[in-house]
């Protein structure tokens, strides 16, 4: 891509404001995944891109919206409680899901068609990006109702000592389903499942 004459408008910029001739520095920033992965860490430049000096490109209309989304029906749906821990002790870090690593545990079963509410618990002091694959899910605020605007997700964040509810609805795909922490050290800890949707 040429990253010259691809220049954002002023209020998309970043640090350098955007206007042509500008230099952006990229930066790479400590995120606290917990456990001192942000200790003593500071801020590093990645790169810099340089602005064209030219006009500002002009961006292209936004299509028209051709589709809606409805609200998934939870009437009738089957209610699945994670809750996400980590083993307290010595030795190498081990977290899991409902106090079980990735290795020990047991797949969830769910059918195609089936419709689930999602409710993930974390107690810990950070949060935890939580992933489900294959399928796109409607996120839903403590009352059960789901957060506006509709939108379609595959990701949604579990705060500190608090929770995170989604709807999700199996279609046409089955097999073994991976759900897990994004924060991949997390998963690689143990902070993962698998979701097996049978016909």
């Amino acid at each position: 891509m040429d990253l010259q004459r691809r220049a954002p408008r002023p209020a998309a910029a970043c640090h350098g404001g955007g206007a042509p001739g500008a230099t952006l520095s990229v930066r790479w920033v400590p995120y606290d995944r917990g456990y001192g992965t942000t200790f003593g860490r500071p801020e590093v430049e990645a790169f810099r891109l340089r602005l064209a000096d030219e006009p500002l490109a002009e961006d292209d209309p936004l299509p028209a919206i051709a589709r809606g989304i409805e609200a998934l029906d939870t009437a009738a749906a089957r209610r699945v409680d994670l809750q996400l821990t980590r083993e307290e002790g010595p030795g190498d870090l081990v977290m899991g899901i409902n106090g079980v690593p990735s290795w020990e545990a047991e797949p969830l079963v769910a059918a195609v068609g089936e419709t689930a509410v999602w409710i993930i618990e974390n107690t810990m002091e950070f949060d935890h990006p939580f992933h489900l694959h294959g399928f796109f899910f409607q996120v839903l605020g403590a009352d059960g109702q789901p957060v506006r605007p509709l939108a379609w997700k595959d990701t949604v964040n579990v705060p500190v000592d608090g929770a995170a509810r989604f709807a999700v609805r199996y279609d046409n795909r089955p097999g073994m389903w991976m759900f897990h922490c994004h924060i991949l050290d997390h998963a690689d800890a143990g902070m993962m499942g698998m979701l097996q949707v049978v016909r």
